[in-house]
């Protein structure tokens, strides 16, 4: 069984907060729906990651993913 939220946190870097997950479907496929804040600016994001199969380490995947772009995000972004 996979911990989402923990394993966002653990992998997300320190300047994004964990803000909730849901699980749905993107076409035909199962997917998992991030939000997540960066601090101390507050900017609210929302990602989507298909997950690619039925096993909990293709879910461990999708979750890295995400926890990847919230830790480089500032380097796509504007922040005045």
């Amino acid at each position: 069984m996979v911990k989402v939220k923990r394993l966002f946190k653990a992998n997300c870097g320190p300047g994004a907060r964990y803000i909730s997950h849901t699980f749905g479907e993107l076409g035909e496929f199962k997917a998992v729906i991030f939000q997540f804040a960066m601090e101390p600016e507050g900017r609210a994001f929302s990602s989507t990651q298909v997950i690619r199969g039925p096993s909990d380490s293709d879910l461990e995947v999708a979750v890295l993913k995400v926890a990847a772009i919230a830790r480089d995000v500032r380097d796509h972004i504007r922040v005045d």
